[in-house]
Order: structure tokens, then sequence, then C-alpha cells
């Protein structure tokens, strides 16, 4: 019989083999629509971050401090999302923090057309 450790790295190597084939096969492996939204916030926070930065353009139906406070809402609420996955939050935080992501999300959801620099034209 195998050690222990040396029987968990043949597994481990044939899970990951495992994902690999399917990542090859469909795009993207199990695991990324297991946790769907930890996945999405990874690929979305970075781009809303930078867009953030960038402050060239905003909605011309909005100020430009409007569009920054909506732009920080839907950061946090990203923000929150990664750091519930990753076991940061506890309990009480992740009930504080509810309502402020239904509101990044609800924004997200509103702006999204406005969220690349070339569609900012009037609703």
């Amino acid at each position: 019989m195998l050690p222990f450790s040396i029987k968990q790295k043949y597994l481990m190597s044939k899970y990951r083999f495992k994902m690999f084939c399917e990542k090859l096969k469909y795009g993207f492996n199990r695991n990324e629509v297991e946790v769907f939204d930890y996945t999405t916030a990874k690929f979305v926070l970075p781009r809303l971050v930078t867009l953030k930065k960038i402050r060239r353009m905003h909605p011309s139906f909005l100020e430009q401090e409007d569009w920054a406070e909506y732009l920080d809402k839907m950061i946090l609420a990203f923000e929150t999302i990664i750091k519930d996955y990753n076991w940061e939050l506890d309990y009480k935080d992740r009930i504080k923090n509810y309502e402020i992501m239904q509101e990044g999300f609800l924004l997200f959801g509103e702006y999204y057309r406005y969220l690349s620099l070339n569609n900012y034209w009037e609703p």
C-alpha cells in the first residue's frame, strides 16, 4: 500500500488533469461553475478598479462624483464576495454587508452597459 502522501499526490494530480481536460474541452472547469459568484468577482473586480482609476469618462446623465460613488459600491460588493469565499468574513460581517452587496450588485446590473468606455450615451 502506498504511503498517504504519495497516494494523495497521485489523486490530486489525477484530479488536476481532469480539471485541465474540462478546461480544454469547455473553456472552463467544473470548479468555476460551482463557485460562479467567486469566479465572476475575480474577473470583474480588477476591471472595475481600473475603470475607477482611469476616470476619463462617466455617463452623461450622471455627475462624476455620483459615478465614482456607484463604482465604489460595485467594487465593495465584489470585494465582499472574494473575502467571503476566502473565509475573511465572519457571520456578523456577512450579515452586515449583505445590504451593501445587494446595492452594489443592483448598481452593477443597472449600469452594466456604461462600464465600457465606448458606451456613454444617454438612456
